[in-house]
């Protein structure tokens, strides 16, 4: 540990450490002088920038426990560099080594024992280990020290014996990678896969190449032909072949270094033709009524979908021509564009000016012919026209709206109509509604299950969801290729059952628990209903039976003839009664006196208590 108050400057000098394994050889006939000569003359160096920097001693045990060094020398490590310097920014002396001159000295040491060459044979070694100097941080090799975190140690060079393919490759079809591509390890004398193979910044390379006189004469090799030996692979992964053919034959060998002789030779194999589709690349995003349309097309592998770059590979030119299908549904026209042809140079097609005179949908239909008639492509795809006017605003709603048709959808629908279908159901609706946004049409199994994505202001959704609400109730019929389909009696906004129970409630619906009462006030109420019955029959009695007993009269007095006629007119007057009982259950009276409102209901109308008390004193006199 160094401490003090001024600083301490550490200055790093990049070495490539050797070691090397001699025969066990005494001290007085070690040759190491003439291994550092040997060493440089091979190298091409001056000889005072190679230094042995340690001396290997062969080692005995002693008593199982400790070790000590005998005479016998059996290994010396050298050091390659420029002599140490005492200042940071020395000038550079004559002869001293680069950064670049370093990694090549490393290269050739590494290939030199890797192929079985001169070294080892001049310095009589029977084995070499090295530690590769780091390269400098702005050197793309610089993440592959870090990553295989080599530099802590010698690493061991071994010779390689043999070649091997991993698999026997599978082609796909011409100009597609294989699906099984090559892969090749190489290993050693005793059949273990040697990892690395040159240094890292000048690592091993095999190169692929199509065997002369086998397969297609105006094929290519395409993608990565040459690739790096690392970490015990090299891998072909995206090699393919231009041109479609049989009998096909590869070569594979070590093209680096140029010395080595590792070589390999595929089976013969066959390729079939290119499929190819049309893909739309760019599209207009939002596409409103009368307003110009901008399309760009791309040719792509029809399995990988890979897009083809090089489209004249085989002297095609191609053709575009577009039309419409669906007119049946559909009120309007296109106008514009309607053919052109694909840039070679860019590999792409544009369309422009395409214009659509009415909002709803409709499915565009692109047609591609090659030039040899070798390819004829088509491409649908649905075109989803907007009402010009109508804009998308922030305090729209949007639903997902459900319908149900009762039918077998493969049978009807399946995937080669399915453009159709929606394009029926979105004109249905776009017709039916034009100012409502119909953002899109989805079909789906479960017989056939239409569901509309929509938005805009919240009237216009509630008379959308209540006129579809009247479509199901009266099992709106839709003719679709011949065949009828009506309308199941089903209806879903945003995934929750409408129909039955909320068509021409209000939406967006907001569902809650059904509200009970609880039985303790349902009994409540039922007591409180028959004590107000017991009260009015009593009250009723009390009226028309003890109160008139509460009088004597003389019966043959004029007074109680009068008052018996009286009595019988009220008695006559009990359907009065019963009405007057049903109107006071029903109806509330909390402003008036209980006791008045008893009596009240049965006085006949336009007659006073000051009127009936009069007649009661008369009938006594």
């Amino acid at each position: 540990m160094i401490k003090g108050p001024a600083p301490v400057e550490i200055i790093t000098v990049k070495t490539v450490i050797v070691s090397f394994q001699l025969p066990a050889m005494p001290e007085n006939e070690f040759y190491g002088e003439n291994i550092v000569m040997n060493l440089a003359s091979f190298l091409n160096i001056d000889a005072s920038r190679v230094r042995i920097t340690k001396i290997v001693r062969e080692t005995s045990s002693v008593s199982g426990r400790r070790k000590r060094a005998t005479g016998k020398i059996t290994g010396v490590e050298i050091e390659i560099s420029n002599p140490p310097s005492q200042e940071l920014n020395a000038t550079a002396s004559a002869g001293d080594l680069s950064t670049d001159q370093l990694q090549n000295i490393t290269t050739a040491i590494v290939n030199d024992v890797q192929l079985g060459s001169t070294l080892k044979t001049l310095l009589n070694t029977t084995g070499v280990a090295i530690s590769e100097p780091p390269p400098d941080p702005e050197d793309p090799n610089w993440q592959n020290v870090a990553k295989e975190n080599k530099n802590e140690g010698y690493e061991k060079l071994v010779q390689p014996s043999q070649m091997r393919l991993h698999s026997p490759i599978v082609p796909l079809h011409e100009g597609a990678p294989f699906s099984t591509p090559a892969r090749f390890q190489i290993y050693d004398v005793d059949g273990n896969v040697v990892n690395k193979l040159g240094t890292l910044a000048n690592p091993w390379l095999i190169t692929a190449t199509i065997k002369a006189g086998t397969g297609n004469a105006a094929a290519k090799l395409v993608g990565t032909t040459t690739v790096k030996y690392n970490n015990g692979w090299a891998n072909f992964t995206d090699l393919a072949i231009s041109h479609f053919g049989t009998d096909f034959v590869l070569d594979f060998a070590v093209t680096y270094p140029a010395a080595a002789s590792f070589s390999l030779t595929s089976s013969k194999f066959s390729l079939t033709r290119r499929p190819l589709k049309v893909n739309i690349r760019n599209i207009t995003t939002t596409i409103l009524q009368n307003s110009d349309v901008a399309i760009e097309l791309e040719l792509q592998d029809g399995v990988t979908s890979q897009v083809v770059e090089k489209i004249n590979w085989r002297n095609h030119t191609w053709a575009v021509n577009v039309s419409l299908d669906g007119m049946e549904y559909y009120r309007g026209q296109m106008s514009g564009d309607r053919s052109t042809e694909f840039n070679d140079a860019t590999g792409l097609a544009s369309l422009s000016g395409i214009r659509f005179t009415e909002p709803g949908m409709v499915i565009l239909k692109i047609g591609v012919t090659s030039d040899p008639a070798e390819y004829s492509l088509e491409k649908q795809t649905l075109i989803n026209i907007r009402k010009r006017n109508v804009i998308s605003s922030s305090n729209n709603a949007s639903q997902r709206i459900g319908l149900l048709f009762d039918a077998d959808y493969d049978t009807v629908v399946g995937s080669r109509y399915q453009l159709q279908f929606q394009a029926m159901m979105g004109n249905y609706l776009s017709q039916l509604y034009p100012d409502i946004i119909l953002n899109s049409v989805k079909i789906e199994k479960g017989s056939i299950f239409v569901t509309f994505e929509v938005s805009g202001g919240s009237s216009l959704m509630n008379s959308t969801v209540d006129s579809l609400c009247g479509a199901v109730e009266n099992r709106t019929v839709f003719n679709f290729r011949g065949t009828a389909l009506q309308l199941s009696k089903y209806l879903t906004v945003d995934g929750v059952d409408y129909h039955g129970t909320k068509c021409g409630a209000q939406v967006p619906v907001i569902v809650k628990e059904k509200e009970t009462l609880s039985t303790g006030i349902i009994v409540a109420v039922a007591i409180v209903g028959v004590a107000l019955l017991i009260m009015v029959v009593a009250v009723v009695y009390w009226r028309l039976k003890i109160v008139p007993k509460t009088q004597t009269y003389d019966l043959s007095s004029p007074e109680y003839q009068n008052r018996a006629g009286s009595s019988k007119r009220s008695v006559k007057g009990d359907d009065k009664v019963d009405s007057n009982v049903n109107s006071f259950v029903n109806e509330t009276y909390s402003s008036v006196a209980p006791a008045d409102t008893a009596f009240s209901t049965f006085r006949k109308s336009g007659e006073s208590t000051s009127t009936r008390e009069s007649k009661h004193e008369k009938a006594e006199k």
